[in-house]
């Protein structure tokens, strides 16, 4: 088993042992994006000039370009080797059904509103609009969400169609939830992206036959998605053993 950075376990304990209205930017930052509930996938591809030192542009044409084959896992985002434009295309994969999740969107909707701020009856308001992400029945369900962020425009607009059109039935042979006990697991319902900012949601069976299919001595737990119409292949780990707040494991 692989265990956290002491800092971040140590962030961990800190964000989870208060109530999550008092959660600050930082502490939403971390359970949206480095947290154990939320793994990002990144990969890379260089953009290069095939017609430099060519006459490209002297000839009356634009200077052509071609990019490399996305590569690698955890890419930056910095410049090519030899100054060429380096793309990301970055996955943010989310435990969408752990209530600190859910949780976390909510406190970052409170602190864009200035909720401590606001008369009662703006604050009812909100609590009202918050309330069904607080209150979801995952009881049945495994929910996970997924971001796609790029500085390749064109990439960032395809993939964002190709999740606005999916259908669940397309989805079934291309996305998968991996356990220990059971291995790839069917996708049981689509929601595409919604305006609030949370992503696309893939759900999957909490149980098979009455059957957790996370077991309490599980270690790990696997999505992998092959993204339609672009070619690439998202796979994410958790650590089970990871998914602790409150006292409880949440996932």
């Amino acid at each position: 088993m692989t265990f956290l950075p002491a800092s971040c376990m140590l962030f961990a304990d800190e964000t989870c042992s208060k109530p999550y209205t008092l959660w600050t930017e930082e502490d939403v930052d971390y359970i949206l994006n480095r947290s154990p509930w939320s793994q990002v996938m990144t990969l890379s591809a260089i953009v290069r000039d095939v017609t430099a030192g060519t006459g490209g542009d002297r000839a009356g044409r634009n200077p052509r370009t071609i990019i490399d084959a996305p590569r690698g896992y955890g890419i930056s985002k910095s410049s090519g080797v030899s100054g060429e434009k380096e793309l990301y295309y970055k996955y943010t994969v989310r435990l969408f059904s752990a209530l600190p999740v859910r949780q976390a969107y909510v406190r970052m909707l409170q602190i864009a509103n200035h909720y401590s701020e606001l008369p009662p009856s703006r604050r009812l308001a909100l609590d009202a609009r918050t309330a069904p992400a607080l209150t979801l029945d995952v009881s049945r369900d495994i929910i996970v969400s997924i971001e796609f962020d790029s500085n390749d425009r064109q990439m960032a607009l395809e993939v964002d169609r190709q999740l606005r059109v999916a259908q669940s039935e397309q989805l079934k042979q291309q996305v998968y939830l991996i356990s220990e006990h059971f291995n790839r697991l069917e996708l049981k319902d689509y929601i595409r992206p919604d305006p609030d900012g949370t992503g696309a949601k893939f759900i999957f069976p909490r149980t098979i036959d009455g059957e957790p299919i996370v077991g309490k001595d599980d270690r790990e737990l696997a999505f992998e998605f092959y993204v339609p119409g672009v070619g690439h292949k998202v796979y994410v780990i958790w650590k089970v053993q990871e998914l602790e707040c409150y006292g409880s494991r949440w996932f």
